[in-house]
C-alpha cells in the first residue's frame, strides 16, 4: 500500500496533476475574502481529492501502467471538480 501510494504521488508530481492550474490565474469572488476564498478552495480541493482517490481505486494492483493511468485520470477528476466545486460557490477564473 505504501508503495503504491509513494509512485502515485511520484507520477502525479512527474505529470504535473498535483497542480491542476498552472498558469498566474486565481480564483476571484469580489463578495468574499481572501481568507475565505481559501478556505472554499481547501474545501473544494479536499472534496476534489476524495473523489479521485475513490474513483481510481480499481487501478491500485495493476502495476506502473495502473498507477500511471491512475495518476493521470485522478490529476483529471481533480481539476475539473474543483473547478467545478469553485464555480458553484460564485468564483471566476481571472
Amino acid at each position: 500500500m505504501v508503495k503504491t501510494i509513494g509512485l502515485f504521488t511520484l507520477v502525479m508530481s512527474l505529470s504535473g496533476c498535483v497542480t491542476p492550474y498552472v498558469s498566474n490565474q486565481r480564483w476571484v469572488n469580489y463578495s468574499k475574502s481572501q481568507s475565505e476564498v481559501n478556505a472554499d478552495l481547501y474545501d473544494c480541493q479536499y472534496k476534489a481529492k476524495m473523489l479521485a482517490q475513490a474513483s481510481t481505486s480499481q487501478y491500485d494492483n495493476q502495476g506502473m501502467a495502473g498507477a500511471v493511468f491512475g495518476g493521470y485520470q485522478a490529476g483529471t477528476i481533480i481539476a475539473q471538480e474543483t473547478n467545478n466545486c469553485m464555480r458553484s460557490k460564485g468564483y471566476n477564473l481571472q
